[in-house]
């Protein structure tokens, strides 16, 4: 097995071996004080997700799979320390942001890598294979993370938070270990990066062409 394939497995174990998921609104709570400002926390992480979409996709064709990995493994290590330092909403804020930005560094780049390393050796026929055993490791990790966060919840909610701080660490020393695969062509693996190109290319057809369809019928088609 290719050494990318094994680390992806470890990485995609490590990035969701969160102690705190059981608990993390009771612990968004007890900092905020308030059941709306606790799941607002939830919302921001998700909207910055969609809104860096986009830009990081872009990114990640051009600074590479590797480059990608790590600086979303590095928004993840400040989102959980921030989550862990916890002093304020403010503060809770910062790290929902981050959480954000580390899910769209990952969005189609981690799966990109996958593949393309599995083309490096004339094996992407079984990209469905082992898209199938490193995202697995995704639900293990977040088993195990559960059943052991609630033992330590027991003692310390604090402890729970600043705990999740090592997986994400060792998700950064993983990411520095991961071989830049070459890449035959430089297509994005970001959806929304196919639409952006997309809606360009009708955009400058639709300057050069006098009559003909609509701006609107043309991207209804795409869409």
């Amino acid at each position: 097995m290719h050494k990318n394939i094994r680390l992806l497995a470890l990485f995609n174990f490590f990035t969701d071996f969160h102690l705190y998921s059981a608990i993390l609104i009771i612990y968004f709570v007890k900092v905020t004080g308030s059941y709306s400002l606790g799941m607002s926390l939830f919302s921001v992480a998700m909207l910055s997700s969609a809104l860096f979409e986009i830009p990081t996709g872009i990114f990640s064709d051009y600074i590479g799979r590797k480059k990608t990995m790590i600086s979303g493994a590095i928004c993840s290590l400040v989102s959980v320390i921030f989550y862990a330092i916890g002093a304020s909403y403010l503060i809770l804020f910062i790290g929902a942001l981050f959480e954000g930005l580390q899910r769209a560094w990952y969005s189609g780049n981690n799966d990109a890598l996958l593949y393309e390393t599995l083309s490096n050796s004339n094996r992407k026929d079984d990209y469905d294979h082992y898209l199938g055993r490193t995202s697995s490791m995704f639900q293990v990790a977040a088993a195990v993370g559960i059943i052991i966060g609630g033992f330590v919840a027991v003692w310390s909610f604090s402890l729970v938070m600043w705990f999740s701080v090592i997986p994400q660490l060792i998700c950064l020393i993983i990411s520095l270990q991961i071989i830049e695969p070459t890449r035959l062509s430089y297509q994005s693996a970001n959806i929304y990066s196919h639409l952006f190109t997309a809606i360009k290319k009708i955009w400058s057809s639709e300057a050069r062409r006098p009559k003909g369809r609509s701006f609107t019928k043309n991207l209804c088609l795409v869409c």
